[in-house]
């Protein structure tokens, strides 16, 4: 009987410490997320935020408290409680705005100075890339709105307003439902757009996209679901593929040049 108590005490006393040493931990990993969130916060560092539902997300941290932050991702802002955190890195890249100390005249004169080296220059390595297959031009299909169309996994036609204020390429549950994507509300996130409206964002990967003879693999983007009774938005063609390539806008003759990187 004795010897029975004094088996249930040293599992009871073992057990206890078990539980101490998990909540230590627990704590621990608390504070190197919050550690991790007002650094990056500092920084203005482009992260990579992973959420324990597999799903995966990417912007700027805007605001934060101990329960959660507010992440720019592009085209508009989402609220993420640490509890759907799982882990988060920075991606090296950084939002900070570029400031210059040339005034106006003095860079238009070295502009000038420059401008017949780096023309005859740009001028070679044009035709030296489209002989590669390298380059591609692509005439907008709404002047107003830069829009472009695009082939998502090879299969799928769709028109993307070139936005290179977007983090990711984003496109609307239309479009999701004709790649076959089955759209789980359970792995959205909630975000307020650019335009003021409210939404959500379903993280997914697509496998390809292709916008004239340029083409990028596995393009992180999101399905945006609005409101119900707000329209839904339109598409975007974001960084998430645009990085892949040296970007020239042609205004005055509404082309978009796309160089391989």
């Amino acid at each position: 009987m004795k010897r029975s108590i004094k088996i249930s005490t040293v599992l009871f006393i073992l057990s206890l410490m078990l539980l101490t040493t998990m909540t230590a931990r627990a704590g621990e990993s608390s504070q190197n997320l919050s550690e991790q969130i007002a650094k990056y916060s500092k920084n203005k560092n482009v992260v990579c935020i992973k959420l324990k539902n597999k799903g995966e997300i990417s912007g700027v941290i805007t605001n934060y408290t101990d329960e959660g932050l507010t992440l720019d991702i592009g085209f508009g802002t989402t609220v993420l409680p640490n509890s759907r955190i799982k882990s988060i890195t920075s991606t090296g890249a950084s939002k900070k705005p570029i400031m210059s100390s040339i005034n106006p005249e003095s860079a238009k004169k070295q502009k000038e100075n420059v401008f017949k080296r780096i023309e005859a220059a740009e001028r070679i390595k044009q035709e030296s890339l489209k002989k590669q297959n390298m380059i591609t031009n692509i005439k907008f299909k709404d002047k107003s709105m830069i829009t472009v169309n695009a082939t998502l996994n090879g299969s799928v036609d769709i028109d993307l307003i070139v936005d290179t204020g977007a983090n990711l390429v984003s496109i609307p549950p239309h479009a999701a439902r004709r790649l076959g994507i089955q759209i789980r509300r359970k792995n959205a996130v909630p975000v307020r757009l650019a335009d003021g409206s409210t939404g959500e964002a379903i993280p997914v990967t697509l496998r390809s996209i292709k916008v004239g003879n340029a083409e990028a693999k596995n393009v992180k983007a999101v399905i945006l679901i609005a409101d119900q009774g707000q329209p839904q938005p339109k598409g975007l063609l974001g960084m998430s593929f645009l990085n892949n390539f040296h970007i020239k806008l042609d205004t005055d003759k509404s082309i978009l040049t796309l160089i391989k990187k």
